[in-house]
């Protein structure tokens, strides 16, 4: 098993390979504010684009191709960036098959300068999962979709954009705030 040892307390891994072309993870909440244009909808990752890792440290797993961070995790991949206190990679670093966050809480946010403030969106919730393969983001435990005015609240959402869809279940039920920008 190697160590990752941080260097200056952050470990920083830095890749220009690409990720498979379908990572526009976060186009769900196309029913909860204005609809985005398709070059919006989904951001490709093409083979040119850096993704960056930081993390106080991180260690290989003793499966093959595991690699978990602690602390301050961060990982930009295009557009997005992905933030945990703790996380577990499955895959390589240059193209995962899926990122676990776990943290108070685990996120995910657009950015960019593409990335007009009033569509951008971001994510919450305990508990994270990323799957590059299926194309699909789970979110539980106190999970919040935000899209410029409007959240979507539940303790489970997930996102399917094969079919663009938005699943979103839990105990407490489920909450939609759409506030009129206006007001």
């Amino acid at each position: 098993m190697r160590n990752y040892a941080p260097r200056h307390n952050r470990t920083t891994c830095f890749t220009d390979r690409g990720l498979p072309a379908r990572t526009g993870v976060f186009a769900l909440v196309l029913a909860l504010a204005s609809p985005l244009s398709p070059a919006q909808e989904f951001s490709s990752i093409g083979s040119g684009d850096m993704v960056l890792l930081r993390a106080d440290s991180a260690w290989e797993d003793t499966v093959p191709e595991t690699i978990h961070f602690r602390g301050q995790f961060e990982m930009q991949v295009g557009e997005w960036l992905l933030q945990a206190d703790r996380a577990t990679v499955t895959g390589t670093l240059e193209a995962p098959r899926t990122v676990v966050m776990k943290g108070n809480p685990a996120r995910l946010r657009q950015t960019g300068a593409d990335v007009p403030e009033a569509t951008a969106v971001s994510a919450a919730a305990d508990h994270i999962v990323y799957d590059f393969e299926q194309n699909r983001v789970a979110l539980d435990g106190q999970a919040r979709v935000t899209q410029g005015d409007s959240v979507l609240h539940s303790t489970h959402i997930e996102y399917d954009p094969a079919t663009d869809r938005l699943h979103a279940i839990g105990g407490t039920g489920v909450r939609i705030d759409i506030r009129d920008p206006d007001d």
